[in-house]
């Protein structure tokens, strides 16, 4: 993903104190070729060197959404 120069930072303090702060990603999924965007909380930890993000996936809510999409 292109990211212009005024956006970037490569310091993992600063990264890993945003995404503590804005702990949510969207799960992009596709059902019937019909996109599905879900809004999901995550942790972010460090392990050595590296950054850690969990998430605990449960397709019933992701079905659910979708479902309920369809009925609007």
């Amino acid at each position: 993903m292109y990211i212009p120069k005024a956006n970037l930072t490569t310091d993992q303090d600063e990264i890993v104190t945003f995404m503590k702060e804005y702990s949510f990603a969207t799960l992009i999924t596709t059902r019937d070729n019909i996109p599905v965007a879900s809004h999901l909380p995550f942790t972010i930890s460090r392990r050595d060197s590296q950054l850690i993000l969990v998430k605990k996936l449960l397709p019933v809510l992701v079905n659910a959404r979708y479902n309920i999409l369809n009925l609007l």
